[in-house]
């Protein structure tokens, strides 16, 4: 909160963010039933299926794109410091694998 904010102004903000969480979910839930096939509950607890037109989907997806981050487009930061194992084309000996490990050397048949 800055300053010049007022609780009134705050509490404007947050019911506007609010609301349009709210038509996101209904944005999101409309598609996935027209999508999946699935028959609703309207108002009067009656099911039926979602109808949309071509410009309807494309309004619903364009409103999604404004407030949903595009997962093709984020950054993703992979770290990776675990060292799993080196691997070698000549086999390691049993008293090298046996210093090496602190333990016999598995014996291949027993698995």
């Amino acid at each position: 909160m800055t300053d010049t904010e007022n609780p009134q102004t705050l509490n404007r903000r947050m019911a506007t963010q609010a609301r349009n969480k709210i038509r996101t979910s209904h944005i999101i839930r409309r598609l996935e039933s027209y999508v999946l096939d699935e028959e609703i509950t309207s108002g009067t607890t009656e099911k039926k299926k979602i109808s949309m037109s071509s410009a309807q989907v494309t309004a619903a997806l364009g409103l999604l794109r404004k407030v949903l981050p595009d997962m093709k487009t984020s950054d993703i930061t992979v770290s990776d410091t675990n060292e799993v194992g080196k691997v070698s084309d000549v086999p390691i000996t049993g008293d090298k694998w046996q210093e090496q490990y602190g333990h016999p050397k598995p014996d291949p048949k027993q698995h």
